[in-house]
């Protein structure tokens, strides 16, 4: 069988890497490990932490802006997959591995909300990246609760060389066009309230904004929003309800804007990312291109595996600490940092850097357009 190879009809841009991407992974996976740690250890702004599950939806749109923006006519769909594979299984297995022990303890029985009995057949599940496909939180959070979003990833992998195919070949306008078509059909979703449906399904529109506006900026589109609007949009959305214009506007407004976030924010993180993207593209750097918060994207992947399993295991220890002590606070926060960077840099430097390296050799080799079926 012959599998097709990417196909482009105009060429990416060449600006090489895009490091002030990669530092906005580390902003994104912050603000997850803020979600987390209020559980843990309360601060003041406890409800603007809330937001910081939206750094999945971050990653979401990130992932299909990078995939389609780095889309090369050479490589085969079976070898895409297996870089995929290569890049996102390993750390994964391992943080899974530490994990277990911490949310699914077979020696006692506890009442911890967060600890849920051991069972294979359900681990399993999660080895295979298939947990997200249930709706019942005891499988859908089941082994290291943080992956659930890699269920969403590996149908956004498999799902891209194959649609990429037909829409980088769209031009600007078809792109766009699909851009706002995904941005409806996420509005239905969010009304309709489709909350039955398994989450990798419901996540899709996230990963196609980042599709569409990718090729819509190959193909010659240009944001005119800069980086920093993007910006004040985000954080605008996060603080409306708690700002003082939110007391003269009338409730059913409010929540109106508060079905709809997930949709704005999706868009809002697209343009973001198209902006800096393209401000790349003008050799302009921006402050996410500094060194530490690059190699702080780097690292982010596996800072999103581990950071739960630490807050817990502290918390399994000390218990959840008062809100009202701050200080105190502010130092366990310090301390779940710095091991949660402690464990990362061993994940990052020992298992996905060099099982990367080598699997994805071995993929080349197997998959390339050198050994393809003919």
């Amino acid at each position: 069988m012959n599998f097709p190879k990417f196909r482009t009809s105009s060429p990416p841009p060449l600006v090489g890497r895009l490091d002030a991407l990669t530092g906005l992974r580390w902003w994104a996976a912050f603000a997850v490990f803020a979600f987390h740690a209020r559980n843990f250890a309360p601060l003041p702004g406890y409800g603007l932490m809330t937001y910081g599950h939206y750094g999945v939806s971050f990653f979401f749109v990130l992932s299909g802006f990078v995939l389609t923006w780095s889309a090369k006519p050479t490589v085969t769909v079976r070898q895409f997959w297996f870089r995929r594979f290569a890049r996102i299984w390993p750390a994964a297995m391992v943080a899974l591995l530490i994990a277990i022990p911490i949310f699914h303890p077979w020696w006692h029985t506890s009442q911890s909300p967060w600890e849920k009995p051991f069972s294979l057949p359900v681990i399993a599940l999660s080895i295979l990246f298939l947990q997200g496909y249930s709706t019942r939180p005891e499988i859908l959070f089941s082994g290291n609760p943080a992956a659930w979003t890699l269920s969403c990833e590996f149908l956004f992998y498999f799902m891209h060389p194959l649609v990429n195919g037909l829409t980088s070949r769209w031009g600007k306008r078809g792109n766009l066009a699909l851009f706002w078509a995904t941005v409806l059909v996420a509005t239905i979703i969010n009304f309709l309230g489709l909350n039955s449906l398994p989450l990798p399904f419901l996540r899709l529109w996230e990963f196609f904004l980042g599709m569409a506006v990718a090729n819509a900026l190959r193909w010659g589109w240009r944001p005119r929003i800069p980086v920093s609007g993007t910006y004040i949009l985000i954080v605008g959305l996060m603080l409306i309800p708690w700002s003082p214009i939110a007391r003269h506007l009338p409730s059913s407004l409010i929540n109106l804007i508060f079905l709809f976030q997930p949709v704005l924010f999706g868009v809002f993180f697209a343009l973001m990312i198209a902006a800096t993207a393209y401000r790349q593209m003008l050799k302009k750097p921006t402050i996410m291109d500094r060194w530490i918060l690059v190699k702080g994207g780097e690292w982010s992947y596996c800072f999103y595996l581990v950071h739960a399993s630490v807050i817990y295991v502290l918390r399994d220890l000390f218990g959840q600490q008062p809100a009202g002590h701050i200080g105190t606070n502010l130092c366990w926060w310090l301390l779940i940092f710095i091991l949660g960077l402690a464990v990362t840099a061993l994940l990052h430097l020992l298992v996905e850097k060099p099982a990367e390296k080598y699997l994805r050799a071995w993929g080349d080799n197997k998959f390339g357009v050198k050994n393809r079926d003919h």
